[in-house]
């Protein structure tokens, strides 16, 4: 291409404080509901799913039935998000419920979700054994997807929970770092 037949158009961008109200002001005219039907399915069968989730993982800090994930992807309860004011156990249950309940409604509904799940530790807090058990027997029954625990349990008690499951335990005994 030739300099005589190249034509360049420059666009001088505002200042990003405005940018950023415009859109604040675009966002805020916008309906709650404005959203295509595929993902208000999403959205209601994760919601279904998460409080399945918080009753089966044993979370107790508010009604269940009161608590939801708005648009935003938020746990919320009465509208307002949920910066956790409950026990450490139940900001625990909660993330396990929202994790779980995300991948399983992205699965059920062809959502976007790579079907992978990594979980560190995820009895912190010293959860309950009966809500971690209930956790591991839920992960170990999806059908899709690839779940992995790291886990410090001992590992006669994680074979014991998982007898009778689809589950593969792979032992990083005696450690994975050792001091010098």
């Amino acid at each position: 291409m030739s300099r005589a037949n190249l034509s360049l158009s420059v666009h001088r961008r505002q200042d990003p404080r405005q940018e950023l109200s415009t859109v604040v002001a675009e966002r805020r005219v916008l309906a709650p509901d404005a959203t295509s039907p595929a993902v208000a399915q999403r959205l209601e069968r994760w919601n279904s799913l998460f409080q399945l989730r918080l009753r089966e993982f044993g979370f107790s800090t508010l009604p269940v039935d009161e608590v939801a994930i708005d648009i935003a992807g938020r746990p919320t309860h009465a509208g307002y998000d949920i910066a956790f004011q409950g026990s450490a156990s139940d900001g625990i249950r909660l993330r396990w419920a929202y994790l779980v309940s995300l991948l399983e409604a992205m699965i059920e509904t062809a959502g976007r979700h790579i079907g992978f799940l990594l979980m560190d530790e995820p009895r912190q807090q010293e959860v309950d054994e009966a809500d971690f058990q209930n956790l591991l027997r839920r992960l170990s029954q999806l059908s899709v997807g690839q779940v992995v625990v790291a886990s410090s349990e001992p590992l006669e008690r994680l074979e014991s929970w998982l007898s009778g499951t689809d589950s593969a335990i792979v032992s990083a005994a005696p450690l994975l770092l050792k001091p010098v």
